[in-house]
């Protein structure tokens, strides 16, 4: 569905619908779960909200730009390369 919204407006309008409705799901999922909230926790949330609000948007202007059937694989592959390659 992102994909095909990108294609219709830019992926930044497409960012800020799909951002605050997937920053809601995962801090409701965050209290359901519970667990201690430490600075460190917070921190690394935060840098993870930044770093993925930038790769989503990314991703949804690589849609709009190109052919989805190219775009959607290879994006997959490089998100399975990076792990690989750190742990390696």
């Amino acid at each position: 569905m992102g994909g095909v919204a990108a294609r219709r407006v830019a992926a930044l309008r497409v960012m800020l619908v799909v951002y605050p409705i997937e920053t809601f799901l995962l801090g409701a999922l965050a209290v359901a779960v519970g667990g201690p909230i430490s600075r460190g926790a917070i921190f690394w949330g935060c840098l993870y909200g930044v770093g993925m609000a930038v790769g989503m948007w990314a991703f949804f202007a690589a849609l709009g730009a190109g052919p989805i059937s190219v775009v959607s694989p290879l994006a997959a592959v490089l998100n399975a390369a990076v792990p690989v390659a750190v742990g390696v």
